[in-house]
């Protein structure tokens, strides 16, 4: 296959507009071709697959129509189909074929640049918050359903978003490539957090102890084993103890506010039930009378002109 035909192909998926994602006219014949040069590609060379991963179709095309047309089930369900097939491990692409040819440097160049794209996508859904929960979404519309009145499409729905969870997971990080700090979350961390903010958990946590989901169990258990591939026992149980801790702290401040809300309730209706005036001002007072013997005598005309004073001089004796 020519690469203009290729190009043609994926260019009729859609275009972007802004923040605006608008669907080809032709989206769903070009997922099927897609879907079909992929199947014939040279295993060896890979040379679709590379062509599509360095044209970032994932990210450019396939997830803005999985988030945006999600409703459309018949495109959804081959967009995931895609998605399923550009996102297999790269040992899972190559096979045997790979061991075959380990000192063939072509080979292995090929499989070094497919294993970039991968991590590539991986990044996408861990930085694209609303293309996990989009998957997390059609898990739970069709879970919902009982099992015995599902179609045979939903069920393949329901395995094709596990398995590219698990391929997602799959991916191993690359430390040097991604150049943080030792105290920084890698890439692993980043989805595992997307997943966990879009509680695909629970949903998990559901598969796994029904038992009518009993045929989805080990899909589920290599989802979980991904997930904490990357923590020891000892991290996870020290993150557990950690956890508790901090719970009870946490409810040991809660008793101690409701506390003092409660006292200060207390003393606010206890201040409502007392008059205004301090408490010095309270008790009782005793009036006594007292007889004063005021000592009149004679005021000479010379002492007329200070008669007040002499009164009062009178009234101190």
């Amino acid at each position: 296959m020519a690469d203009d035909e290729l190009l043609a192909t994926y260019s009729g998926l859609g275009t972007r507009d802004g923040d605006n994602y608008f669907k080809g006219e032709e989206c769903l014949a070009c997922v099927k071709d897609l879907i079909r040069f992929l199947r014939d590609d040279e295993l060896v060379s890979s040379r679709i697959r590379r062509h599509l991963g360095q044209a970032r179709i994932l990210q450019r095309d396939l997830i803005p129509i999985l988030s945006n047309f999600h409703e459309d089930k018949v495109v959804r369900n081959d967009v995931l189909k895609l998605i399923l097939n550009l996102t297999l491990p790269a040992h899972l692409v190559y096979g045997n074929e790979l061991v075959d040819k380990k000192n063939d440097l072509t080979a292995l160049k090929c499989y070094s640049e497919v294993e970039t794209y991968l991590r590539d996508y991986k990044e996408a859904f861990a930085s694209e918050e609303k293309s996990i929960a989009v998957l997390v979404n059609i898990l739970a519309e069709h879970l919902k359903e009982e099992w015995h009145s599902r179609q045979e499409e939903d069920c393949i729905a329901v395995e094709r978003v596990l398995v590219i969870l698990r391929n997602i997971l799959y991916t191993p990080v690359a430390p040097n490539e991604e150049k943080r700090t030792d105290d920084d979350c890698n890439l692993h961390d980043q989805l595992v957090w997307n997943l966990h903010s879009n509680a695909c958990h629970q949903i998990l946590l559901y598969l796994s102890s029904s038992p009518e989901e009993r045929s989805l169990c080990l899909t589920v258990l290599e989802i979980f084993y991904l997930i904490f591939r990357q923590s020891s026992p000892e991290d996870l149980v020290r993150s557990c103890q950690n956890k508790s801790n901090k719970q009870m702290r946490i409810a040991d401040s809660d008793v101690l506010a409701d506390l003092v809300e409660r006292e200060m309730s207390k003393k606010k209706q206890e201040m409502r039930t007392l008059g205004t005036r301090h408490s010095r001002f309270g008790g009782t007072f005793e009036v006594h009378v007292l007889f004063i013997n005021v000592c009149r005598r004679e005021i000479g005309r010379e002492e007329s002109g200070s008669g007040l004073a002499g009164l009062v001089l009178a009234m101190l004796l």
